[in-house]
């Protein structure tokens, strides 16, 4: 397939919280990002969730979750579809991911904007080592 044809239809922040008690300035925090997907044939969208954490001295201090919807043109989603299966070229899940963890950025700049940690900015992920998904529908 050519050319898949999509659109950012929803951003959803599922989840914010933020404890800075015991939180040490002079110690900046570890930053994971982890994305996971779900897809929906019967409204042919794809749903991605970024979930963005930091900690220090395994203690949490931020956890958000941002979750953009994507829906996807009938025919592309057809293209995507084979004996069952859902099939999300490596291009396409990394526009996904990119969009969806950039997003969750942007979100987390803004909640953080009035807090000692405003300055604490996420690095931008390396999506290159993402393969062809798969999930059964």
């Amino acid at each position: 397939m050519d050319k898949i044809l999509y659109n950012l239809v929803k951003i959803n922040t599922k989840l914010f919280e933020i404890n800075l008690d015991n939180y040490d300035e002079g110690n900046s925090p570890d930053k994971t990002i982890t994305v996971s997907f779900k897809v929906n044939s019967k409204f042919c969208n794809i749903s991605v969730l970024s979930e963005i954490q930091y900690n220090q001295e395994n203690r949490n201090i931020i956890k958000l979750q941002v979750e953009c919807v994507f829906n996807i043109e009938p025919n592309s989603f057809k293209g995507l579809t084979e004996n069952g299966k859902i099939t999300i070229p490596a291009a396409l899940a990394r526009t996904l991911f990119a969009t969806t963890t950039s997003t969750a950025r942007g979100v987390l700049f803004d909640k953080l904007e009035d807090t000692i940690l405003k300055n604490e900015i996420l690095p931008i992920p390396d999506w290159n080592e993402i393969k062809d998904l798969e999930q059964n529908i």
